[in-house]
């Protein structure tokens, strides 16, 4: 029997070396030749293979010795076989097979990349604003594509991820991108695997949660802050959020926090803004509209993020299509004033400054306010109590870190486990609070001046100016604005809110509107021509044409804008995939508009 694993690193054991090289020039399965050992991982040894049926080249990842008398891993390194068949995209790494030899020696094929990690690519220095949104929209389409399976990857970071250069066949197959991206190791992924087929070799073990209650998984440099109150609380949105530390680092070529020490740097996570790019290197320029995108994906509150893959590659085919219009990259930012430090902030990062939005209004506070602290001083204190430790797993590409010891550094973080409690909740803010807040605000005194005061046009102007200037000079008292027009003024409140969006939707105060518009409840609230208008804004090109019956019958003029602008003169088909040289319900619902809304 093999020996346990708290002696360390499971792929350092003489065991292990000895049977990775024994199995080079092996047949297993009698159908998979191992040609060569490619990497030694926590987890197994991996292999390039050959299929000598299908006559192709296959990766091949066996488990090592000390690992098969593991129960729970070996059960991960099945789901990682089931998670990688069951999401087929070509952003992602498939698996094709899975099995035994040799009596209990557990293999798992997969497809052979050939590329370089995204780790080794940052390390080179920034990267370009549209190789790295590139990069980002292929990561994100692999992450919607999984997520529509239920299946939440959990440990996205560059080293799991692959850039390869593609076929002329690829290429044009994809619309003229010059990398593809490949999502690969899925040993952490929440699989729900009985949802995912019919037939369970083992029921009772199927629908077990792997995780044990209060243990944290995953790699601390790209950890959500929700992550603090247990793996039941990473959902999708936690991979946006490792994806907006990717996305970081592409364009800073540097980690958002400086923070080395696995505690010092799950705090930052939880607790301290990101820093904006100009702070964190000064070398580098990103324009305000891309830079607002990342700030959107770091949001501490998982419902501040962006709600789902579409919207995140909508973001991103915005911005490519203002660069696209306009024929560069870059874009005027304003200038902010410094940032004061909060009391009681950590100290030990460089995440003071930045482009900071507010949390919306949730009824899960489990992340506004103090909540957030709860939990990560919770989390913080079981560090301390009992150390991050290296589950003994890793990537093809990286040598994990020794056991009781984790690789904290934004480049190269290897998971890492820590035990939690649930955070305690607080009681909510007084009333007394809310009213000094708007004794202290202008605008809110003059939307409490009167009844119906947006029905004033000088004051439905002078507050749209307003709560612009607020976004971009003092976000907590532009919060407080958004927070009265999306929940006490009415339909002339969220009208303000839309006209915020469709004025310059770059701007902050617009990325703040639609924080609240993208609440089912606020947006439950509006008019059907003010929804259907706000949806098209919203969804992304491909999803659009789902759309135009209903903006057709529902549609204002605001629908007719939206809509009018995905056609010539006003748009350059080719440009972007939102716009359509000919589109029958498209015209449709154009002329259906105009047929029942006159013309201004």
């Amino acid at each position: 029997m093999a020996g346990p694993l708290a002696g360390g690193d499971p792929s350092k054991s003489a065991t292990a070396q000895a049977r990775a090289k024994a199995l080079v020039g092996r047949t297993i399965s009698d159908r998979y030749r191992i040609v060569e050992l490619v990497a030694m991982g926590a987890m197994g040894a991996v292999y390039k293979g050959e299929h000598l049926l299908m006559r192709k080249h296959v990766a091949i990842k066996v488990l090592h010795p000390e690992i098969e008398d593991f129960p729970e891993l070996v059960a991960r390194f099945e789901r990682e076989a089931i998670a990688g068949a069951h999401v087929n995209h070509p952003n992602v790494a498939s698996a094709s097979d899975f099995g035994k030899f040799d009596g209990d020696s557990y293999f798992l094929v997969l497809e052979y990349i050939e590329g370089t990690t995204l780790s080794d690519i940052i390390k080179q220095g920034p990267l370009e604003p549209l190789r790295a949104v590139n990069i980002a929209k292929q990561l994100a389409a692999a992450l919607g594509a999984a997520h529509l399976r239920g299946i939440v990857h959990r440990d996205v970071k560059p080293k799991n991820i692959m850039i390869c250069e593609p076929s002329i066949l690829d290429t044009s197959a994809r619309g003229g991108d010059d990398e593809i991206v490949k999502l690969i190791d899925f040993g952490l992924a929440k699989v729900p695997v009985e949802k995912l087929s019919t037939v369970a070799r083992d029921p009772s073990a199927d629908g077990r949660d792997l995780t044990n209650a209060g243990v944290v998984m995953g790699t601390v440099a790209y950890m959500a802050p929700e992550t603090a109150l247990g793996m039941g609380a990473v959902g999708p949105r936690a991979d946006f959020y490792s994806l907006g530390i990717i996305l970081y680092e592409m364009l800073a070529s540097m980690h958002p926090f400086d923070a080395v020490e696995p505690q010092k740097l799950f705090a930052a996570h939880c607790s301290l803004p990101p820093p904006t790019f100009a702070e964190r290197n000064k070398s580098i320029s990103v324009p305000a509209d891309l830079e607002a995108i990342v700030m959107r994906l770091l949001q501490k509150d998982p419902s501040n993020r962006y709600p789902d893959a579409d919207s995140l590659v909508a973001a991103i085919d915005a911005f490519k299509m203002r660069v696209a219009l306009h024929g560069t990259v870059s874009l005027k930012r304003p200038d902010l004033p410094p940032r004061a430090k909060a009391e009681n902030e950590p100290t030990g990062s460089s995440g003071s400054g930045g482009l900071y939005i507010p949390k919306r209004p949730s009824q899960s506070r489990a992340f506004q306010g103090p909540y957030v602290w709860i939990a990560c001083g919770i989390a913080l204190l079981a560090a301390v109590a009992i150390g991050f430790y290296a589950l003994g797993r890793g990537t093809a590409s990286e040598q994990p870190a020794k056991s009781g010891h984790v690789d904290s550094e934004a480049p190269s973080g290897a998971p890492s486990t820590v035990k939690t409690q649930a955070p305690k909740t607080s009681a909510p803010p007084t009333t007394a609070a809310a009213t000094t807040a708007s004794a202290e605000n202008p605008l809110l005194q003059v939307l409490h001046a009167k009844p119906d005061p947006l029905a004033d046009a000088s004051v439905r102007s002078e507050t749209i100016k307003g709560v612009s200037a607020l976004a971009e000079n003092d976000p907590k008292q532009a919060a407080a604005v958004f927070d009265e027009l999306s929940s006490k003024q009415g339909e002339a409140g969220l009208e303000v809110l839309y006209e915020i969006v469709a004025a310059n939707e770059t701007s902050k105060a617009a990325l703040m509107a639609r924080q609240y518009f993208d609440q089912p409840a606020v947006l439950a609230k509006a008019s059907a021509p003010l929804k259907i208008a706000y949806e098209l804004r919203r969804a992304a090109c491909a999803r659009r044409s789902f759309l135009f019956g209903r903006a057709g019958q529902e549609g204002d003029a605001r629908a007719l804008a939206v809509l009018t602008s995905m056609m010539p003169p006003e748009c350059q088909p080719g440009a972007s995939p939102c716009c359509f040289k000919q589109h029958g319900d498209l015209e449709k619902a154009i002329a259906d508009i105009k047929a029942r809304v006159p013309a201004p």
